[in-house]
């Protein structure tokens, strides 16, 4: 059956508009891959001759473009690409990971002489040769298309690329920015030799930025000082990576930083006095997604422990209202009330979605959630809830009881994922299947190491 060409387009953009950096798309492959894998529109036009023509004929699916390595292939292939987008926005993501001076230099080259129509750029140099990076640096770069970057350097090349940044971060239209040093969210290392300091942090256009991801932050002070400027920011993600030492200049300041527009906070790996030095400060009176994430090492030198109190005082201080809330932790020694206090408060009570990874949930953490028949709807704790991930011993039972508690009178559950040490039984099944039956998603892990 012929599919109209406007399916056929969103089928097609659905499957190359992908960054192999930042996908989570399986590739089916048992074995690890040793580079990221790049969905391109190659594999579309291998299926049928209909399907070629069509591919080579849209522009749109030519404009992302990634490059791993300089081989004698690319710039063929990168010709072919620029060539195909017509005059179309480009989104550019470059991993090199060696140096081959006489590929880079062609390569580099004629990236370099379309730089006007890059849109999205994700460049990644990780060798300690700065051939690519020279390229670009000698280069009076033009970026007035440019609205999203993510950048990382081998340490022996970052001094080499002040102009290159300078460009990239002056850019008219720069509304994000990724800053990778160590490693990032999916595990891939790389390094910007611990570049964000002072002299970077200035060249940072907060004023205009609206997303904001830096991993492995070296000095919290000039984070600070930016992030004073940083109005219009909706999202922010704050990564610690934990091989890095202590970060310096931890905040002495009492100042307060206004953040009146952002939406979005993510705090992850950071040591405990660092993030409560964050929040103490933070006022975010439109924040509802919020997620803290702490990870615990031998030393406890980076531990998950909180204190409810902090939290409260937080959102207490900000007026915000959480719709997303996301917490991995360590309850204190006297604190398995902790996480029942927490989902007591005011500025929980809009949650659609929540996700905690701790060690246990009790029973009575369950019962509090779990809508008796006989009490008024007004008189259950997250009325909301749409979505809860449970990454925890939990009481199968319980869980289960508590969503099947959700499904008349309520916003229904759409997705219960949890794990247990217990295991399931046959009482149990006939509770996960009515629960899938009324249109929940139940998913289950038995874990001994929860």
């Amino acid at each position: 059956m012929d599919l109209p060409l406007e399916i056929l387009l969103i089928i097609f953009k659905n499957y190359v508009d992908t960054n192999p950096f930042t996908s989570k798309r399986s590739t089916g492959s048992t074995k690890p891959h040793v580079f990221p894998v790049v969905f391109s529109p190659f594999q579309l036009m291998a299926v049928c001759r209909g399907w070629r023509s069509t591919v080579i004929a849209l522009p749109e699916l030519w404009t992302n473009i990634t490059l791993i390595n300089c081989n004698p292939r690319t710039e063929s292939l990168l010709t072919m690409y620029l060539e195909r987008s017509a005059e179309r926005p480009l989104s550019i993501v470059m991993f090199l990971c060696y140096d081959n001076p006489d590929y880079c230099l062609q390569t580099m080259n004629l990236l370099r002489s379309h730089a006007p129509r890059w849109q999205e750029i994700d460049f990644r140099f990780m060798d300690s040769y700065s051939t690519q990076v020279q390229i670009l640096h000698a280069a009076d770069l033009h970026l007035p298309m440019l609205r999203k970057a993510t950048l990382s350097f081998h340490p022996e090349i970052v001094q080499g690329a002040e102009v290159f940044l300078k460009h990239v971060l002056s850019a008219p239209a720069l509304k994000s920015v990724t800053w990778i040093d160590g490693e990032d969210e999916n595990g891939l290392t790389a390094s910007n030799g611990g570049f964000f300091q002072d002299a970077i942090s200035r060249q940072f256009p907060w004023a205009k930025l609206q997303e904001l991801t830096l991993f492995s932050i070296v000095d919290m002070r000039a984070l600070f000082n930016g992030l004073c400027a940083a109005r219009n920011l909706a999202y922010l993600s704050l990564d610690w990576h934990r091989d890095q030492p202590n970060p310096t200049n931890i905040f002495s300041s009492s100042r307060e930083v206004i953040l009146p527009e952002l939406v979005t906070l993510k705090i992850r790996s950071i040591p405990h006095p660092c993030v409560f030095n964050i929040l103490r400060r933070f006022i975010t009176p439109k924040l509802s997604d919020f997620e803290l994430m702490g990870v615990s090492t031998p030393s406890n030198r980076l531990n998950g422990r909180w204190n409810t109190t902090d939290l409260l005082h937080f959102f207490g201080r900000s007026g915000c209202r959480l719709t997303k809330f996301s917490c991995r932790y360590t309850p204190t020694s006297d604190g398995q009330n902790d996480s029942l206090q927490l989902l007591q408060s005011v500025y929980l009570e809009r949650l659609s979605h929540l996700t905690l990874v701790i060690p246990k949930v009790t029973q009575e953490m369950m019962d509090a959630l779990t809508r008796s028949e006989t009490s008024p709807k007004e008189g259950v704790l997250l009325p909301e809830l749409a979505y809860v991930k449970l990454r925890a011993n939990v009481p199968v039972g319980a869980a289960l009881q508590f969503a099947l508690s959700r499904r008349n009178g309520y916003k229904r559950l759409d997705v219960l994922d949890f794990t247990s040490n217990d295991n399931i039984e046959q009482g149990d099944r006939e509770k996960i299947n009515m629960l899938e039956e009324a249109g929940t998603v139940v998913k289950f892990t038995t874990s001994k190491l929860c």
